[in-house]
């Protein structure tokens, strides 16, 4: 592992520095170039590279600094961004090919709030066919591979955003949950990852795939540099609580519900003992936890595969209808399930959502300010143990999986995944749970937590392309998807 001194700098840092006059945009921009290349034979997270554009956009953001003109909060930064955001004049690929010109498109939302913060699109990420899956394989573009272990799984539908932050190529990128898709892929990945409270973050001009569900949000190495990411993206009120959560300190009053039950059960002893020791960490912080297990979140849990798979097959009702061979198997899998769903069913579900909300808060969060849960069981399974339908396909190994993620995003609360330890050599991750609005809450924690425990600083070995026999420097075989 390496990381500390020998890291590139993370977003704040990388941004605080370009705005002094330190570092270039343009040197930091052919850095992240650098790196995508070496990178991307290894790990497939981009799906397009825009060189020649981020270095001019990058020599003009040096000339803007130059000329004393105002600077947006990521001036000069190199982003990139998962490939379901329309982008001027050409449609995103959406994890089912390679997007297209598309005259009559203008930027979505996110593309514009990175602009006008002054970051650089270096590029376009690797996703799950229309954000259809948790593991991060692509049959259309080739799978998207874990950077500490080529034969790994990243975790999706956001495999590139946490591939590309987790390797440094990028300090940020965005990318979106559904259910999970931010989360499990920052778990798996070694990174930290934002889902917000659904609706805070614009989605006009992203892929839907469930409009009750989706949310889009940052991935970066900390929690510090989430605030910043978020910040840009977000209405000014939480962007200025999300500021003032960049100051970590200690945490004294703070009281934080541990969840049991199914967010405790399953889980391998190592991801159990990192558990332990994050909670440790947040007790010497200042930090009281108690042990809470609100019974609404299995039904939550339950409505929210129902709404997901019944959304996600009305939007995609007249292509699956009219050509099913354009999805992969496993897509069309998932869509044939959601098409059996009662329209009473979905209904209900709807309906009771914020009913179940109310219940929720008043039970989970009666005696807490955040909720500390389990991410992820076990460390990312291997490739070909997850790929649907292949002779070593083991079902079991992705089956619980999203149980801990999914009751959250029914009922649109925000969920920061952060790093808290290895297994076998792989990032494992844990899950902070805020109420309505107060991601702010989440990501002061969280930067606290950063301030104990290095997790986030941790890096995979750089990829030896030299290597004769295909392996990167830590042994493992990487295989150019």
């Amino acid at each position: 592992m390496t990381g500390g001194k020998d890291a590139p700098p993370g977003l704040c840092d990388l941004a605080d520095a370009i705005a002094r006059g330190e570092i270039p945009s343009a040197a930091a921009v052919s850095a992240a170039l650098a790196r995508a290349r070496a990178w991307q034979p290894v790990i497939g997270a981009f799906v397009t590279i825009d060189e020649a554009a981020a270095l001019d956009a990058a020599r003009a953001a040096d000339a803007r600094r130059a000329s004393g003109a105002p600077l947006g909060p990521l001036h000069g930064v190199p982003v990139a961004i998962k490939d379901m955001f329309d982008r001027t004049g050409r449609a995103p690929g959406c994890g089912a090919g390679r997007g297209a010109a598309a005259p009559e498109l203008r930027d979505a939302a996110i593309v514009t709030r990175l602009a006008e913060a002054g970051a650089i699109i270096v590029g376009t990420l690797n996703m799950t066919e229309y954000a259809l899956g948790l593991t991060g394989h692509n049959d259309h573009i080739g799978d998207c591979r874990n950077p500490w272990s080529a034969d790994r799984v990243t975790g999706g539908s956001s495999s590139g955003p946490a591939a590309a932050v987790a390797a440094r190529i990028v300090a940020g990128a965005i990318g979106s949950d559904t259910g999970a898709s931010i989360r499990i892929p920052a778990a798996w990945c070694g990174v930290t990852g934002l889902k917000p409270t659904h609706g805070l973050v614009d989605a006009r001009g992203a892929m839907p795939m469930s409009f009750a569900l989706d949310t889009i949000g940052p991935i970066a190495p900390s929690a510090r540099d989430v605030a910043r990411l978020l910040a840009a993206l977000a209405p000014e009120t939480t962007a200025r609580r999300a500021h003032s959560a960049c100051r970590g300190g200690r945490l004294d009053g703070l009281v934080v519900g541990v969840m049991g039950g199914q967010f405790a059960d399953g889980l391998d002893p190592d991801v159990a003992d990192a558990l332990a020791d994050a909670e440790l960490a947040l007790r010497d912080l200042g930090a009281t936890t108690v042990s809470v297990g609100p019974a609404q979140a299995d039904l939550a849990r339950r409505l929210h595969r129902l709404m997901m798979a019944a959304e996600a097959a009305a939007l995609h009702d007249t292509r699956l209808r009219s050509a099913p061979e354009r999805f992969t198997a496993e897509v069309r899998y998932r869509l044939e399930l959601g098409r059996r769903i009662p329209a009473a069913a979905y209904l209900a579900a709807a309906r009771g959502r914020a009913r179940l909300l109310r219940a929720f808060l008043s039970d989970g969060f009666a005696r807490c300010d955040i909720l500390l849960t389990a991410l992820v069981p076990r460390p990312a399974p291997p490739i070909e143990r997850t790929r649907f339908g292949a002779p070593g396909f083991a079902p079991e190994l992705l089956a619980d999986i999203p149980r801990r993620t999914q009751p959250f995003s029914y009922l649109g609360l925000p969920a920061l995944a952060l790093p808290c330890g290895f297994a076998q050599g792989l990032p494992i991750g844990m899950q902070l749970v805020g109420r309505p609005h107060d991601e702010a809450t989440l990501l002061a924690v969280g930067t606290a937590f950063q301030a104990v425990r290095d997790w986030h600083l941790r890096q995979p070995p750089p990829p030896d392309l030299r290597a004769p026999d295909g392996t990167m420097s830590n042994g493992r075989r990487a295989t150019a998807p």
